[in-house]
């Protein structure tokens, strides 16, 4: 197995076992020396589908080699007629040196590989599609080429939407090809949200200072706040303009987000964190829980607010707390979505711009 799909398994939280497929009937059925790592990427992954868009073409979802052999055909046949409006001449599968097709991305995208003279595993991937721009070209191994994309580094704008969609990336097997649910979950890294995010939101946006803050949010002031207090309780070093926040106004809500004050309610700050501390610990113990630690874990993330059912947080990707990105969690803590924001960029975003801002999938 490949660095490139150990990361993808990783990142994914794929853990089931890997499988064996005949590669040198299927070779021979369809005329195609395919590439080791995406041998070993069918292997690694059953059917299924990553961040819910892209379908990797598997073998193992045709009935035999011949249906398999007539899906890679059809979306080859799709490609050929993309292909006569590109300025570039590209041959398509089944002929010679021809493109061919690998994983599809909705009803938008086909990935092809581009043989050449170097062998299978140094193919690029053309994205091709029916614009008459010329497309675009990933000289990346296949495994590679989907890490890139569900990690938005692929430097594709128009594929920005496949890693916005949710965070950490998700596949999702097609039926009957569930893993064991007896397999055990793996415990997070307390160097999860630092591999992940440094390359997800590596600048953070400035803060909004609070009077800039005020007009667009709703506010609720905790009667004799004692900031100093607050911070001997903290048992980390936090944001400052969430410091100035709570301040200046209080337990402050945006839309469906509402930041979280130490002000003993139901939302108090350290029992939010506590509550969310102990259903963590609570899911760990029946081999389950989120994919990225969460306080009081090593490295974990630190909840600041709430989101619906879901809750939002610092992820501490330095020992800078200005630096740290906002996290949004799903109800079910199993996906997140990451912003480049610090606490009151993202209050006023939500607030002011709210279809700009991409939330969760509700599940």
């Amino acid at each position: 197995m490949s660095d490139n799909i150990r990361a993808l398994r990783q990142v994914t939280s794929w853990s089931a076992a890997v499988r064996a497929i005949d590669w040198t009937h299927l070779s021979g059925q369809l005329d195609i020396a395919f590439p080791d790592e995406y041998k070993a990427l069918v292997e690694a992954f059953p059917p299924g589908e990553f961040q819910t868009f892209i379908k990797v073409l598997h073998p193992e979802a045709s009935s035999d080699a011949d249906a398999f052999r007539e899906e890679v055909a059809g979306y080859a046949a799709i490609v050929a007629d993309w292909a006569a409006e590109q300025p570039l001449s590209y041959p398509v599968y089944p002929a010679v040196d021809g493109l061919i097709p690998w994983a599809i991305v909705g009803f938008d995208y086909v990935f092809c590989w581009r043989p050449g003279a170097g062998g299978p595993d140094t193919w690029p991937t053309i994205v091709c599609n029916d614009d008459e721009e010329p497309w675009p070209i990933v000289d990346l191994p296949t495994a590679a080429v989907l890490n890139v994309l569900v990690t938005d580094r692929s430097g594709i704008e128009e594929m920005r939407y496949i890693a916005e969609h949710v965070q950490p990336p998700d596949f999702t097997p097609l039926r009957g090809f569930e893993p064991d649910p007896a397999e055990p979950v793996s415990r997070p890294s307390g160097q999860y949200w630092v591999s992940n995010l440094r390359s997800y939101a590596p600048t953070i946006l400035e803060t909004v200072p609070v009077d800039g803050l005020a007009p667009v949010v709703e506010a609720v002031a905790v009667p004799g706040y004692d900031i100093s207090e607050s911070m001997m309780r903290a048992k980390h070093a936090l944001p400052g303009d969430y410091y100035d926040i709570v301040t200046a106004l209080g337990a402050v809500t945006a839309g469906p987000a509402r930041l979280c004050a130490p002000d003993g309610s139901v939302n108090d700050f350290f029992a939010v964190g506590k509550a969310l501390g102990d259903r963590v610990a609570a899911e760990r113990n029946r081999g389950g829980g989120p994919p990225g630690a969460i306080d009081p874990e090593a490295g974990g993330l630190i909840p600041w607010g709430r989101l619906g059912g879901g809750y939002l947080g610092w992820a501490r990707t330095s020992g800078n707390p200005h630096e740290w990105p906002v996290v949004a969690l799903d109800a079910s803590l199993g996906h997140h979505v990451a912003y480049p924001m610090s606490t009151s960029r993202f209050l006023y975003e939500l607030a002011t711009n709210p279809d700009g801002v991409v939330l969760p999938p509700v599940r």
